[in-house]
């Protein structure tokens, strides 16, 4: 295949991607993940305590279901949204889907 047809497969996928993220954002998919409320609740604490939700101060691996098993990069850019805009149901969901496009951003330029 040649490498023009593969970056516009790539790039259809990824706008694709983005477009059903952002489709009915804050309704799709319909309310909070519990993995993505134990992120906001670890993002609100840290924004505000600079803890999580257990006192530990910048943490660098937060505990999820008893033991540490749940990346922090969620929890910081849901602080940074805490702190410098509001805090309501849409912080989480959109902190996520900018999470998600990053992490796509990056696939894609370590794949290519």
């Amino acid at each position: 295949m040649n490498d023009k047809i593969y970056y516009l497969i790539i790039a259809a996928v990824v706008i694709i991607g983005i477009g059903i993220r952002v489709w009915q954002f804050g309704s799709v998919p319909g309310g909070f993940n519990q993995d993505g409320a134990m992120a906001a609740v670890d993002g609100k604490a840290i924004a505000d305590y600079g803890t999580d939700r257990f006192g530990t101060w910048l943490p660098a691996h937060l505990y999820a279901w008893g033991y540490g098993q749940m990346s922090s990069l969620l929890s910081y850019l849901i602080a940074i949204f805490v702190k410098f805009f509001w805090t309501d149901s849409y912080n989480s969901p959109f902190a996520s889907a900018h999470y998600e496009y990053c992490r796509r951003r990056v696939l894609f330029i370590f794949y290519s």
